[in-house]
């Protein structure tokens, strides 16, 4: 009976190792198929990808990252400050064409010194010929809209300055005709005629005359078609 007991337990030993054996077995017969299989799928892979034509990587994404370069004018400013209206024109989705053409007429060239003294006994002073009038306005306006620093001592004759309250007062304007309906095809002579005269002025202007223009729009318009044919303002 001892014995009996002693081969039994020998034998259930023998089962559980044999089982063992088998598990372990399956395992690496497991392990060996997933890797077969992986290698087999990756070189299907490798010679799908390897048989397709060749494509630009990332298009979309370098198209939409190229930024818009200035174009380079004939034309009597320094690059600095063409840089600088560029960049600004950039920021507030003007036109550049306009902005060189009205700052030209405006200072007759590009006079970043030019003073005109007027009959109500105000003086526009600059490349934008900004009002003494209403300097602290268009200051508040080149804070808004040009990145102007609001510490600084405001001054029209500094081409820096009068470049940045310019561009933010023609920012003004197009805003303001456009909140009231003024069409995109109007708003030309609606923001540069506002900045000659004034809104209210110009108002009166076409109530009286029945025309949206003016020897001033036409002017721009005429130097700003210049520009864009020729490269010139002239």
């Amino acid at each position: 009976m001892k014995i009996h007991m002693i081969s039994k337990k020998k034998f259930m030993i023998s089962v559980i190792v044999f089982a063992l054996i088998i598990s372990e077995g399956g395992m690496l017969t497991y392990q060996y198929y997933k890797i077969k299989y992986n290698n087999e799928l990756h070189t299907k892979v490798k010679t799908i990808v390897q048989s397709l034509p060749e494509q630009p990587i990332y298009t979309y994404k370098i198209e939409k990252d190229i930024k818009p370069q200035r174009p380079h004018y004939n034309i009597n400013l320094s690059e600095e400050y063409q840089d600088l209206i560029w960049k600004l024109c950039q920021k507030n989705n003007l036109s550049y064409e306009m902005v060189l053409s009205l700052f030209h007429l405006e200072s007759e060239g590009f006079d970043v010194n030019k003073i005109s003294f007027n009959k109500n006994g105000t003086k526009d002073g600059g490349i934008a010929q900004i009002n003494s009038r209403y300097a602290n306005w268009y200051k508040e306006l080149a804070i808004q809209y040009c990145d102007l620093d609001p510490t600084i001592n405001f001054n029209p004759l500094n081409p820096d300055n009068g470049i940045r309250a310019g561009i933010g007062g023609l920012t003004f304007w197009r805003d303001y005709w456009r909140q009231r309906g003024i069409s995109e095809e109007d708003l030309f002579n609606y923001l540069t005629n506002s900045y000659n005269e004034g809104a209210l002025a110009f108002e009166r202007y076409v109530k009286r005359t029945g025309t949206i223009t003016r020897g001033y729009d036409r002017a721009i318009l005429k130097r700003k078609e210049n520009l864009e044919r020729y490269g010139t303002l002239n």
